[in-house]
């Protein structure tokens, strides 16, 4: 949560703030020619800043687990580089620290794939630059978009950047990044990636790792696990109060996996920029979201407005959320002064004015629903949440949908076995059930609690997808998190990436792929003989072609496979 740098025992640095990597400069405290030490110290015992990284087994456990680097560069180096769409362009901004001398910028684009070139030029500094800032200078200059192919869940194209700098001949520094063509646009209560139309199928993530406690820093795991949630059709990652890692970041950009990400609570201003700066590379972070569940009170929409302008400065090619749930704006917990003035109780609970404000400055909005897609979830009605939904006037993207447990399942215990979390919550379950003399029912009470949340998670996906002013959801969860609660099997996997029983990839994407189909009144489930059967046939369509010329089949079956009619429909 903070660290300070000390060279030659002195203290250079101190940071605050766990979302990002971090640099350094040196240079002034070193002895050249002559050894140096170099210490840094950590420390995660602040109670100022709350999130889904410090918390649970990992929370309180500082020390450095990944790398730390010493870059040696000239009298002038590239520190930072940010490319991204604008009117029809490409806007260029390469920011630069040290001493500006005659020299060359050299820039070039390249197809990973391919290795051709799409474009290159060269640019002279001669001390001369677009603006300066307390951290740097920068130089920027607009070019066509060189023929790349756009950047999306579906093609995640990506090319590569290198940006080099050159004094007397040499190259004095080099750079590369890689680079996405991409833009997620609001429109009315929809999303538009590139364009084309798109729901977002979302899964919140909140930083629970049983293998390795803390997060791993191999792409390759992360890539394993983002291939698992795109089998079922998941293309939308909320990381719950954090920043993932670089090398979850890269995965999902070489996948096509969309990424919101969030500050923990209780963040400043210069963290918020760290975030935006840090992040802004990778074209999978399409959102930037300022915390989750906080009061939204006329001071803190203020200063949400403040992060809302430094998204667009720093992060125009991105989308703002101001918060997860609108706490103090669309329910607060069984105390509603904390509605604040304005508050009224028709045609919903809200305060309409705090809205306004937060409509004033927000691109979506992570929305509550008031529980039904959520804590109840078979109370939802999408008529009535499309009803309450037309005052946002913004896409709202259905905050933790699905919050339904079930048991653990006991025959994991040995996986945890050796490891930093332990096998502890296993082992007193196996107890208190063995005290009650039911443990040898204790596989039953699992199979039978993955019925009944599977039964219900379908339901509450389809609600949310039948509505017309839900533009997505970030489903609680994928996996289950046994951080967050003392067994919190919310997952449609267990916290291994292993579908749990009775369920499987085909029964998962027949709710949660790009395209399905949904019966209004889903859950008319007891049909009597001789009554008649009128429900609608509806379609979520976010496929990669218009739906033309399509026909509709239906059949009515009974358990022992006696098909009792059937029929088909053409759909214009």
């Amino acid at each position: 949560m903070e660290a300070w740098v000390y060279v030659n025992g002195r203290c250079v640095h101190h940071h605050v703030g766990l979302s990002t990597t971090w640099e350094v400069p040196l240079m002034d405290n070193l002895h050249f020619g002559r050894s140096n030490e170099l210490i840094i110290a950590v420390d995660n015992t602040r109670t100022d800043l709350l999130g889904c990284m410090i918390r649970g087994y990992k929370g309180r456990s500082a020390g450095i687990f990944g790398p730390v680097t010493l870059k040696v560069a000239g009298p002038i180096r590239i520190a930072d580089l940010y490319v991204h769409p604008k009117d029809d362009k490409l806007n260029w901004r390469v920011e630069l620290k040290g001493q500006i001398t005659d020299a060359e910028l050299r820039w070039k684009v390249y197809d990973r794939q391919n290795g051709q070139t799409l474009g290159q030029a060269r640019r002279r500094l001669n001390g001369t630059m677009s603006a300066k800032s307390a951290s740097g200078k920068w130089l920027e200059w607009t070019t066509g978009m060189l023929g790349m192919k756009r950047w999306s869940d579906r093609e995640p194209n990506l090319y590569e950047i290198e940006i080099s700098l050159w004094s007397d001949g040499k190259c004095i520094d080099m750079h590369h990044q890689r680079f996405g063509l991409r833009r997620l646009t609001a429109k009315g209560f929809g999303l538009r990636l590139n364009g084309n139309p798109i729901y977002l199928r979302g899964v919140c993530d909140i930083a629970y790792y049983p293998r390795s406690c803390t997060p791993p820093t191999d792409v390759q795991f992360y890539r394993q696990h983002i291939q698992r949630l795109k089998q079922l059709g998941f293309n939308w990652l909320r990381f719950h109060t954090f920043v993932p890692l670089e090398p979850y970041l890269e995965a999902a950009d070489e996948l096509g996996m969309l990424i919101q990400v969030e500050p923990p609570r209780g963040f400043q201003q210069t963290q918020w920029l760290d975030i935006l700066q840090f992040c802004r590379k990778h074209p999978s972070v399409v959102i930037y979201c300022c915390g989750n569940e906080e009061l939204l009170d006329e001071a803190k929409i203020e200063f949400l407005r403040q992060c809302a302008s430094d998204c667009r400065k720093l992060a125009p090619d991105a989308l703002f959320n101001p918060q997860e749930a609108l706490r103090g704006v669309e329910y607060y917990f069984q105390k509603k002064i904390y509605f604040g003035d304005g508050f009224v109780k028709e045609p919903y609970p809200h305060n309409p004015v705090r809205l306004e404000k937060l409509k004033s400055f927000s691109d979506v909005f992570g929305q509550y629903a008031w529980g039904m897609l959520s804590y109840g979830t078979l109370g939802g009605e999408p008529r009535k949440i499309d009803k309450r939904l037309a005052a946002y006037e913004r896409p709202c993207l259905s905050h933790e949908l699905g919050i339904i447990g079930c048991y653990l399942n006991l025959d994991l215990e040995h996986r945890y076995a050796g490891s930093r979390i332990g096998t502890a919550l296993f082992a007193s379950i196996r107890r208190n059930l063995a005290h009650k003399g039911l443990l040898e029912r204790a596989s039953l009470y699992y199979r039978n609690s993955c019925a009944w949340q599977r039964l219900l998670r379908k339901d509450v996906v389809e609600t949310a997808r039948k509505t017309h002013r839900v533009a997505g959801y970030d489903m609680l969860g994928a996996n289950d998190n046994h951080w967050h609660r003392t067994g919190y099997g919310c997952g449609l996997m267990n916290e291994f990436d292993e579908l749990k029983p009775g369920d499987s990839v085909d029964d998962v994407l027949a709710y949660n792929g790009p395209s399905v189909l949904l019966l209004d009144e889903q859950r008319k489930r007891n049909l009597r003989a001789g009554q008649p059967f009128n429900v609608d046939l509806l379609v979520s369509w976010f496929g990669n072609e218009i739906l033309k010329d399509a026909t509709a089949e239906w059949y009515l079956q009974s358990d022992d496979g006696f098909v009792f009619c059937c029929g088909e429909q053409a759909v214009k």
